[in-house]
C-alpha cells in the first residue's frame, strides 16, 4: 500500500468531493462506521473489566465529527460518552450535523479534568485532532492531552493521534496511543520521526475513494496492511498433497541453543509447507511431530531430504564452526532459495565473492547483526537503512531489517513497512519463528518471492496481536496455534 503525505491525503479527499464521486457526510460516514467496527474488534480482545464505558473525546472539526458517527454506531452495543472540547456552534459544518443525534450522550465545551472523571474500564477514542494539524495544542487541549497520556486506560487514535504533525513530530504533547486507525491511506506521519512511538498499533481503513485518485497520488514509500496479505496469500488447490505444497530443510542449533532450532521448525510445520525437516545437533524434538528431524552432518547435503527442499533456512542457533562453514559454502552455490538468520549472517563477508547468487536469498538481520555484517563489508554504518539498500543491491539479495516497524527490502533497495506486530516479539526465540514461517511460504515454487518474504513478515507480527495473555509474557512454543490464527484471520479458508 502507498504512504502518501498528508497534503496528498486531502487532495484526494477534496477532489472525490469536488467531482461529486462521495459528499464529504458520505466519506465521514464511512469513516465514522469502519473505526466503529474496528473498535469493536478491539473491545473483544479485552477482559470485562476493562470494557465499562467508552468515552469519545471530540474536537471541533472533521476529526470530531468522525467521533459522533462512530458513538452512533456503538451506544447501541456499549457505554458511550461524548466530551467535545466546543460549543456545538464552533463545530464544522459538517461534525454540526453528525452531532445532532448525539446530543442526548455529549457533554459540550467540556473544561472539567479528564483525569478525574477517569475510572477502569475506561476507553478513550482520540477524535480531537487528525493529520492536519500544524500548529502546538492550546494550553486546554494539551492539558486534556496530558490527562490522556496519565492515564492507564487504553487509548484508540482516530486517524492520528492529536498533537501530531504531517512528518510525525510532536507538537509539544501529544497522544500517546495504543491502537491508531488510518483512514484512506497510510500517512508518513506514522513512520517518521516520533511518530512510530505515538500511534501504538496500526490499521488502515479503507473508506472506497476512486481508484484513480489513487493510482494518481504521490507515493513517498510502501507499508504492508492486512489489506496487503489478503492479496498476497496463495491458496491451497483442493487436489494439493504435500510434495506439491513444497519441502523446507532447517539447519539449525547448537548443544547450547537448541530451542531456537525447535522454534524455527514448529513455526515453519505450520505455515505452508508441506513437509518440513529439521537437521539439528541435539536431542530435542519438535512440537509437531510431523516434523522430520535429522542428526547434523555435513553429508546432509548429499541427501534426498536436500535435493528434494526448494528451500532452505540456516542459521537459527548456530554455532560457526568449521562443518558450518562448509555446508553454508555449499548452500549458497545450491539451486535453493536461501533463508540466512542469525550466525549465519556473518558469513556473508567471508564468502562475498559467490553473491549474487541465481537463486532467491534472504537475510534477516536485527540492527546489531546488520551493523556487524556492514563493518564486516567495510560499508558505512552511520545509517543502516542506506546500508541495507547497499547490501540488497550489491549482493542481489531480499532483506528483513527486524525491529518495531520491520522494513523489508527488495534487491533493488526498495523496501515496505510492516505494520503488524507488537512488543511481545522483544524476546528470544521471535526471530526464530520468523526464520521458520519464511523458509516455509518460500517452499512453494514459482511465488514472487518479496511478495511473500513481506506477507511472512505480517503473517509473524499478526501472530503476536492474536496472543490475549499479557504481551511481556509471550511464550514461544505459542506460535504454531497463533500463525494458525492469523492465517485464518486473513482469510476464512486459508
Amino acid at each position: 500500500m502507498k504512504i502518501v503525505s498528508s497534503h496528498t491525503m486531502r487532495t484526494i479527499d477534496q477532489q472525490t468531493i469536488k467531482n461529486g464521486k462521495a459528499s464529504s457526510l458520505i466519506l465521514m460516514e464511512r469513516a465514522g462506521e469502519k473505526c466503529a467496527n474496528e473498535i469493536d474488534l478491539y473491545c473483544a480482545s479485552l477482559a470485562q473489566h476493562h470494557l465499562k464505558r467508552i468515552i469519545i473525546l471530540c474536537g471541533p472539526g472533521n476529526n470530531g465529527g468522525d467521533g459522533f458517527v462512530i458513538a452512533r454506531h456503538l451506544r447501541n452495543s456499549y457505554s458511550v460518552k461524548i466530551l467535545c472540547t466546543h460549543t456545538q456552534e464552533k463545530l464544522s459544518r459538517d461534525a454540526l450535523i453528525m452531532s445532532q443525534s448525539q446530543i442526548d450522550i455529549c457533554n459540550f465545551d467540556y473544561q472539567s479534568s479528564l483525569i478525574k472523571d477517569l475510572h477502569e474500564g475506561d476507553i478513550i477514542i482520540d477524535c480531537l485532532f487528525g493529520t492536519g494539524l500544524n500548529r502546538p495544542l492550546s494550553a486546554r487541549i494539551a492539558e486534556l492531552v496530558n490527562d490522556i497520556n496519565s492515564s492507564t486506560v487504553p487509548v484508540i487514535s482516530i486517524d492520528s493521534p492529536s498533537g501530531l504533525n504531517s512528518e510525525g513530530e510532536a507538537l509539544g504533547i501529544c497522544v500517546k496511543a495504543h491502537l491508531t486507525l488510518s483512514i484512506g491511506l497510510a500517512k508518513t506521519a506514522y513512520f517518521e520521526n516520533s511518530g512510530p512511538v505515538h500511534i501504538g498499533a496500526l490499521r488502515n481503513l479503507n473508506i472506497s475513494f476512486p481508484h484513480e485518485y489513487i493510482d494518481q497520488a504521490e507515493e513517498v514509500g510502501q507499508a504492508f496492511f492486512a489489506e496487503d496479505a489478503k492479496k498476497a496469500l496463495i491458496e491451497i488447490d483442493y487436489n494439493a498433497h504435500k510434495y506439491l505444497r513444497g519441502q523446507c530443510l532447517i539447519i539449525a542449533g547448537s548443544a547450547n541453543y537448541s530451542g531456537a532450532a525447535i522454534i524455527a521448525a514448529d513455526a515453519a510445520a505450520v505455515s505452508g509447507a508441506g513437509m518440513t525437516i529439521l537437521s539439528h545437533p541435539n536431542s530435542r524434538f519438535p512440537q509437531n511431530p510431523g516434523v522430520i528431524c535429522l542428526q547434523h552432518d555435513v553429508k546432509l547435503l548429499d541427501s534426498h531430504f536436500f535435493v528434494k527442499s526448494q528451500s532452505v533456512l540456516i542459521g537459527p542457533g548456530l554455532e560457526i564452526t568449521d562443518e558450518n562453514e562448509i555446508i553454508f559454502k555449499q548452500l549458497i552455490q545450491s539451486n535453493k532459495a536461501l533463508v540466512i538468520d542469525a550466525a549465519a549472517i556473518d558469513l556473508i563477508a567471508k564468502n562475498r565473492t559467490s553473491f549474487p547468487r541465481e537463486f532467491p536469498t534472504i537475510i534477516t538481520p536485527h540492527e546489531g547483526e546488520l551493523l556487524r555484517l556492514s563493518k564486516a563489508l567495510n560499508y558505512p554504518t552511520k545509517d543502516l537503512l542506506k546500508a541495507a539498500q547497499k547490501i540488497a543491491k550489491d549482493f542481489g539479495i531480499y532483506i528483513i531489517l527486524k525491529g518495531p516497524q520491520s522494513k523489508v527490502f527488495n534487491k533493488d533497495g526498495n523496501y515496505s513497512i510492516n505494520t503488524s506486530g507488537n512488543k511481545a516479539l522483544s524476546s528470544a526465540g521471535s526471530g526464530d519463528a520468523l526464520a521458520g514461517i519464511l523458509v516455509s511460504i518460500w517452499a512453494r515454487p514459482d511465488i514472487d518471492y518479496y511478495e511473500q518474504a513481506k506477507l511472512a513478515c505480517f503473517i509473524h507480527g499478526l501472530s503476536a496481536e492474536l496472543y490475549t495473555g499479557a504481551k511481556r509474557s509471550f511464550p514461544m512454543n505459542k506460535f504454531p496455534e497463533l500463525i494458525s490464527k492469523a492465517y485464518h484471520f486473513l482469510s476464512p479458508h486459508a
